[in-house]
């Protein structure tokens, strides 16, 4: 795996426009190896989207993690075992 040069924020179309589910992604630097974080937000998987993790998504990014927040139908659209499907 070779990060990119540069920090490169990738944003996928959210599920509400009736997309493929997504990620938003983050990259800093030239990292061969560099670690992966895979990160679902949520809670009671009713609300949040993946920029309100920017933040977090950009500073792990500078210290050279790849960065992964996927997009999933959130509740009361989608069920517990559709959104594990979707990010898994």
């Amino acid at each position: 795996l070779t990060v990119a040069k540069q920090l490169a924020v990738r944003r996928a179309a959210g599920m509400s426009d009736g997309g493929a589910a997504g990620a938003d992604g983050s990259t800093s630097g030239q990292v061969p190896g560099a670690p992966v974080l895979f990160f679902v937000h949520g809670g009671v998987w009713a609300s949040g989207e993946p920029w309100h993790y920017s933040w977090l998504a950009t500073r792990l990014a500078q210290a050279g993690v790849v960065v992964c927040v996927p997009t999933y139908t959130l509740y009361p659209e989608a069920l517990v075992p559709q959104m594990v499907t979707e990010v898994s």
